[in-house]
């Protein structure tokens, strides 16, 4: 009779104090060196995530902007002028001059919520630009542990194969 062997797969151990095992990052997940530097070196050297990388900062930028047009825009500048002139002309004219100019040059009174609706939609941008790119951060470790494994069991397929074929020569 055929009972199926019982496959145990190690897990790394989780209890209530060090949290969820979504919050376990993929380098305690796993345990293999040569593994942990293949899946390194994948997201180090990935185009789509460099994307997503790019894509995520754009999306906090235009977010910071968003939240930018809600206050109102003010310009300020002040200056000190010196002049030096001959003792005759001081009487007619002032040698020290000081300016401080502050000007409100834009200011949009947010009636109907357009502003805090692009902010919101530029925030719920950002947070989606987040997750896209954690989602391709997990299919590209997913992918090159699937291939990872793969090698491996071709590497022990190829092993069995050649000790059956020296069992064959062996045989004959």
């Amino acid at each position: 009779k055929y009972s199926a062997p019982k496959i145990e797969v190690a897990l790394p151990e989780i209890d209530e104090t060090n949290g969820k095992i979504s919050e376990v990052s993929w380098q305690e997940f796993f345990k293999s060196y040569d593994l942990k530097r293949v899946i390194d070196l994948a997201l180090k050297n990935n185009r789509d995530l460099k994307i997503a990388d790019l894509n995520m900062s754009l999306a906090k930028k235009n977010h910071a902007i968003r939240v930018a047009d809600l206050l109102p825009n003010i310009n300020g500048g002040a200056s000190f002028n010196r002049r030096n002139l001959p003792s005759s002309f001081s009487r007619f004219t002032a040698s020290k001059q000081y300016s401080v100019n502050v000007a409100v040059l834009s200011y949009e009174l947010d009636f109907f919520g357009r502003l805090g609706s692009l902010k919101s939609s530029a925030l719920e941008d950002y947070l989606a630009s987040e997750e896209a790119r954690k989602t391709i951060k997990l299919a590209l470790i997913s992918e090159v542990v699937d291939g990872y494994l793969n090698l491996i069991m071709d590497r022990e397929l190829l092993e069995i194969s050649k000790a059956s074929r020296d069992l064959q020569e062996l045989r004959y």
